[in-house]
């Protein structure tokens, strides 16, 4: 199994300074990259995840179902997984290769 995982930007930011964000920011920030990837990017939700999250999930459902889904989109090149690492591995597992995918912690 090769997981594809892009290294940082040069210029991309520490996560703190995102953290540090009101609520309202990380939400207009959030949408905005999700407009502008548009298809390119799925972001599958768990059940396991709080509303906060799930409101900008593509897909909701279980770890096995998700990664169906996800392996379906064929203009996605990008996968987001939130839920269980473990879980995870499912979206990873049915992945196309020149896809990458990311379950952020």
């Amino acid at each position: 199994m090769n997981t594809v995982v892009s290294e940082p930007r040069s210029d991309a930011r520490p996560f703190s300074e995102y953290a540090a964000l009101p609520a309202d920011e990380i939400r207009a920030r959030t949408w905005s990259a999700k407009r502008r990837l548009g298809k390119q990017l799925v972001i599958l939700g768990h059940h396991y995840q709080r509303e906060s999250v799930m409101e900008f999930a593509d897909f909701r459902g279980d770890s096995f179902k998700l990664s169906q889904l996800a392996a379906a989109q064929a203009d996605a090149d990008f996968i987001v997984f939130c839920g269980v690492h473990f879980m995870a591995e499912s979206a990873d597992v049915l992945r196309q290769p020149t896809r990458r995918w990311s379950c952020p912690t």
